[in-house]
């Protein structure tokens, strides 16, 4: 257990991040050691001598008045030249006043203590702490600024409300009451499930700019990812060969691109079953497989000159079933025989042979000239975020029912389709529950009507949408 009466030390500077002059060592200080180390004032070039009143270095050494420190107690912080030796003499003498070293988070958690930053504070700190990117910083900066925080609140005062309304309904005869009180309650809760939905994506996203894009490169052997890949990590580590099947396992490679921390996995091209004869081979093609089910998008690269496989297909269709974001990579544009139209004609092509993968954005690159490689970062972080993109339940309900004006719902025997109400349950792919009074007449078709209104509406460009329908009876 940590008692926020005694004192500890710790280094101010995160050990292993950076490069630094000097490291400040930072004593949390109660009256104890405000009596025991006279030698302590605030100074330029202020001497720290050890207990035998050697001179240890010259030092800069500030005090922090409780309660307007970082913990809210009183705090000294020690500027010292940053070498081991010098930085290990100062803890012993301070360790000789009964100083000890402070466990791991012990100042966030005494700062918790002491009523200086609630938990969303700490988790935004701890963030800021490890964030290697412009973009990670600017995320953390606002949660331990105490934006999260300002959320919570909101959400309380909302909670507050509801259960006001709602204990009046028990406590009061109907006609003391005010007019569409319980219309009150049911909008006022979608709302704020609303706004729950909305953050938590956000939150996850947030999560994604922390931890990072998953990537992953795939394709039939030989079609150039070992060359984009190096291309999009600005450095060789896969082998490039012209012999097809040099890659055999997923090599993943973090790189920062704009303030963006971007995984890169490049993997072992995935020959027809009937080709697969090494069982190493087989092994890598497994591996590949889990390299995808584990990236947010998927890169799936064509050679432009050999076109759309049978087996691309099958490839991209492991893609589209595991509900991945993904972009189209022509490579190898330089050695295709182009006229003015090449382009509108191949992307043509493409949509025609991947019929299920409309969705998809196509990027025509080489990875020997590196023409448009610098676009993929851009489309990438784009389609992530299409990927988890959520609609707010107001705002889906919205479009449907202006679609649903457009084109009724069909109707058999007599009985039309009714639409009650659509919720969003998912991201990562976005999927829709269509709750209606007879799931059976939902025909396909008008499923893809609804699909096409989605998109036109809310764009979703780069990953597949799943729509579920539910009747009555999964309603209750």
């Amino acid at each position: 257990s940590i008692s926020i009466e005694d004192a500890a030390i710790v280094l101010s500077s995160k050990s292993g991040t950076g490069l630094t002059i000097q490291k400040g060592i930072v004593i949390s200080k109660d009256r104890y050691l405000q009596t025991s180390i006279p030698l302590i004032k605030t100074d330029e070039g202020s001497p720290v001598f050890d207990k035998n009143g050697e001179l240890i270095d010259q030092s800069v050494i500030t005090f922090f008045k409780g309660p307007n420190s970082f913990t809210g107690q009183d705090v000294i912080e020690i500027y010292s030249h940053g070498a081991p030796a010098v930085v290990n003499a100062i803890f012993e003498y301070l360790k000789t006043f009964g100083a000890r070293l402070a466990n791991r988070g012990e100042f966030s958690q005494r700062a918790f203590y002491n009523s200086k930053m609630d938990l969303t504070d700490v988790d935004g700190l701890a963030a800021l702490l490890d964030a290697q990117t412009d973009m990670q910083r600017k995320t953390a900066l606002k949660s331990m600024m105490g934006g999260d925080g300002k959320i919570y609140n909101t959400w309380r005062s909302k909670m507050i409300e509801i259960a006001a309304y709602s204990a009046a309904i028990l406590d009061y005869d109907e006609d003391d009451l005010p007019q569409n009180i319980t219309d009150k309650i049911l909008n006022k809760t979608k709302d704020l499930l609303s706004e729950l939905q909305s953050t938590i994506s956000s939150w996850r996203g947030s999560r994604a700019l922390r931890n990072g894009f998953n990537i992953v490169l795939i394709g039939e052997t030989n079609v150039g990812k070992s060359s984009i890949f190096n291309a999009l990590i600005g450095q060789e580590r896969s082998i490039v060969s012209n012999v097809a099947g040099t890659t055999r396992d997923a090599i993943d490679t973090p790189v920062t691109r704009e303030g963006q921390k971007f995984v890169f996995i490049d993997t072992a091209g995935m020959r027809r079953k009937g080709k697969i004869d090494e069982p190493i081979e087989r092994y890598s093609v497994m591996r590949s497989l889990r390299a995808v089910d584990r990236s947010d998008v998927v890169l799936m690269v064509f050679d432009a000159v050999e076109g759309v496989t049978e087996q691309d297909k099958k490839i991209a269709g492991y893609a589209h079933e595991a509900g991945k974001g993904v972009i189209l990579v022509v490579n190898k544009w330089d050695l295709y025989e182009k006229d003015n139209t090449s382009t509108l004609r191949y992307t043509e092509m493409l949509r025609k042979e991947l019929v299920f993968m409309q969705y998809a954005p196509v990027v025509y690159v080489s990875a020997v000239t590196k023409q448009r490689i610098h676009r993929l970062p851009e489309v990438i972080k784009y389609v992530a975020e299409q990927n988890a993109m959520r609609i707010s339940t107001s705002i889906l309900n919205q479009v449907i029912e202006d679609a649903t004006a457009i084109n009724p719902p069909p109707s058999d025997k007599g009985v039309r389709l009714k639409i009650k109400y659509v919720t969003q349950v998912k991201i990562k792919p976005p999927t829709f529950v269509f709750f209606v009074n007879e799931p059976e007449i939902m025909h396909f078709s008008y499923q893809r009507y609804m699909e096409n209104k989605l998109r036109e509406s809310f764009g979703f460009e780069g990953t597949p949408i799943q729509i579920i329908v539910r009747g009555k009876q999964d309603e209750e």
